[in-house]
């Protein structure tokens, strides 16, 4: 260890001198005698956390990286077309009759007999946001009935963004939102919304 005096001058002295006691240290500069203080033992530097593991990643991304994300819920809700829920993902997605047709088919198929509901008949297009969000767009399909929302029709080239519990009119039968934001799966959507009273049905009328 180093030893310090007064004058400033540094004595390398060996720790194990202090071994039997506090020696008398001499400066060889100016000839003081003097006691040093005792070596401080030294801290033992603390153990540093480990670094931890990535998590894996949450089942609701590896569904998403999997293609098979609900981003949310169409559940027919009519009194003449049996309660149905149909699973929006990301992207475009048609929605209409059921159809037998190749060329006629919907995304997703709505099993009724409304003959004024089009094979093809409107469109939801689902957007991912950077921080997980969604945000849902829906137009008509140029169909030959109406598209409503809310009792309100859609104009050709109108694009409306849907919010939870909007309810759309396809030709006459009715169909509710539900966004994954306020529902975890399929089957709490179908409970939530067929607690509801049925809205009334606006007559639609031909372009």
């Amino acid at each position: 260890m180093l030893v310090h005096c007064k004058c400033g001058a540094q004595i390398k002295f060996a720790d194990s001198a202090f071994d039997r006691g506090i020696p008398t240290v001499t400066c060889k500069i100016c000839q003081r005698q003097f006691k040093p203080d005792p070596p401080r033992p030294e801290k033992p530097e603390p153990p540093r956390p480990e670094k931890p593991e990535r998590p894996e990643k949450d089942e609701e991304t590896k569904s998403l990286s999997d293609g098979k994300d609900e981003a949310g819920w169409l559940v027919v809700h009519d009194e003449n077309t049996r309660q149905q829920t149909l699973t929006l993902k990301t992207g475009k997605q048609i929605i209409g009759r059921m159809s037998e047709l190749a060329d006629r088919k919907a995304d997703l198929m709505i099993d009724t007999k409304d003959g004024y509901m089009s094979r093809q008949h409107f469109i939801i297009t689902v957007e991912r946001s950077a921080s997980g969000g969604y945000s849902y767009y829906l137009s008509d399909n140029s169909a030959k009935n109406r598209t409503l929302i809310n009792t309100k029709a859609l104009k050709k080239g109108d694009e409306y963004i849907l919010k939870d519990g909007d309810t759309i009119q396809a030709g006459l039968t009715k169909i509710v939102f539900k966004s994954n934001k306020n529902v975890r799966d399929k089957r709490e959507a179908t409970l939530i919304v067929a607690d509801q009273p049925k809205t009334k049905t606006t007559l639609v009328y031909d372009y």
